[in-house]
């Protein structure tokens, strides 16, 4: 991913590639590709979970993908199982299933609002 041009926006970057979506969060948070973040105001990712002892355990790279995002200015404000994609059994907590696939969604952070503006009127 390379840094983006000076004065670009980008409104949503959707990130859904078939399982290489690892590969591009690692290439997001191992180099200066960072940058590509600072003119996002959405980003949407698919994620597969098939390999989910090494993606979901402690310090596992969903956490660090959660993590990295958040540190860069987005919320997260969706999680969504796939339905299209069949569930992994056993559950990594070992009782019922899991989805295999999720899709999580971030908004950038904006500032604070500023506070109302109140007008005082004179006595009249």
């Amino acid at each position: 991913m390379a840094p983006h041009s000076a004065g670009c926006q980008v409104d949503i970057l959707k990130i859904d590639c078939g399982s290489c979506e690892w590969e591009a969060a690692r290439q997001l948070w191992d180099t200066a590709s960072a940058s590509v973040l600072q003119a996002v105001d959405q980003l949407l990712m698919e994620l597969h979970l098939s390999d989910w002892r090494q993606r979901l355990s402690p310090g596992g790279d969903f956490w660090k993908l959660i993590a990295f995002v958040e540190a860069n200015g987005f919320d997260l404000f969706s999680v969504e199982a796939s339905s299209r994609h069949p569930p992994l059994y056993p559950a990594p907590w070992g009782i019922g299933s899991a989805p295999s696939v999720v899709k999580l969604s971030w908004l950038r952070r904006r500032s604070a609002p500023l506070p109302p503006i109140v007008y005082q009127t004179g006595d009249h």
